[in-house]
């Protein structure tokens, strides 16, 4: 399948990319701004050097937004699988860069072709694939470009193009 990344990301050698090392919630935290409830993911691995990772978001009953998405019928908002996919993204560009993301502005600035193929649910274990297609510079910034897929075991439950940008800020 075209779409499937997976098969990219599980080899140990990805086009000559170096792997580096998993990322653990206590990682993420030092890399990127987000908090709870808005850090959606809580591991990242199969990372190779400025191309793709892997994160991982465990999907919990207690997560706030499933008090009102929706009743007696909990599921995981579309978007925030989105917003997950954008995060994993950061978080590669930061481990491929040694650097922490919470000086920085990070901006998520655009999405396309994004497609929700299954509700998830609480209970879930959400896996992220992420790889870069594209990578520019504008105006001192810069912007990548990757393409995801989100899975629910070997299920495809969301997949889509997003984009973020990327650049310092002398305002913290």
């Amino acid at each position: 399948m075209k779409n499937d990344l997976s098969a990219k990301v599980e080899t140990t050698e990805l086009a000559g990319r170096k792997r580096l090392p998993d990322q653990d919630i206590n990682d993420i935290l030092r890399i990127l701004p987000h908090r709870y409830p808005f850090l959606l993911v809580d591991r990242v691995e199969q990372i190779f050097a400025s191309h793709s990772g892997v994160g991982i978001k465990a999907i919990s009953s207690g997560d706030p937004w499933f008090q009102g998405h929706f009743p007696g019928r909990p599921i995981f908002p579309g978007v925030l699988i989105l917003e997950a996919m954008a995060q994993v993204a950061s978080i590669v560009y930061s481990v491929s860069n040694d650097t922490s993301l919470l000086k920085s502005n990070i901006y998520f600035v655009g999405i396309d072709g994004a497609r929700f193929r299954s509700p998830v649910l609480p209970g879930c274990l959400l896996k992220v694939h992420i790889e870069k297609i594209r990578e520019r510079r504008h105006d001192g910034s810069l912007l990548w470009r990757c393409k995801g897929c989100a899975k629910v075991g070997e299920k495809v439950v969301a997949d889509g193009q997003v984009m973020a940008m990327l650049g310092t800020s002398s305002a913290r």
